[in-house]
């Protein structure tokens, strides 16, 4: 009886020290937080590219510089090739210093924005 009880705790522990590797994302993976949705460029690296969830957003947004997902948080460093297409309500963005790539059309068919401000980092 104690060698299953043994075994048992043994596959429980295993599977215990499994969970954490199975809950990170992988590069590529994508999640959604809020209006935006990311998408994993390096998981070693912690990066992931921005784009907007819903086109028919309005008014002002702020791209933040890091999201946190499953107990792991992400630098922001790209907006996405289309991530913003289409947002025609959209008047004015601000962009984090941590975003250093800009994918093709970002912005395309945004008619309404008048704003663009790329915040620099104070440290």
């Amino acid at each position: 009886m104690n060698k299953h009880i043994i075994r048992f705790l043994l596959m429980v522990t295993m599977l215990l020290t499994m969970l954490p590797a199975m809950a990170s994302a992988a590069d590529g993976d994508t999640f959604g937080e809020g209006d935006f949705t990311y998408k994993v460029l390096s998981e070693s690296d912690a990066t992931v590219e921005v784009k907007i969830n819903d086109s028919s957003i309005s008014g002002d947004i702020e791209i933040p510089s890091t999201v946190t997902h499953n107990d792991k948080t992400y630098n922001v460093t790209a907006i996405s090739k289309e991530g913003f297409r289409g947002c025609s309500n959209l008047t004015s963005i601000t962009i984090p210093d941590s975003v250093t790539s800009i994918g093709n059309s970002a912005f395309q068919t945004c008619q309404g924005l008048t704003s663009v401000r790329f915040l620099r980092n104070t440290q």
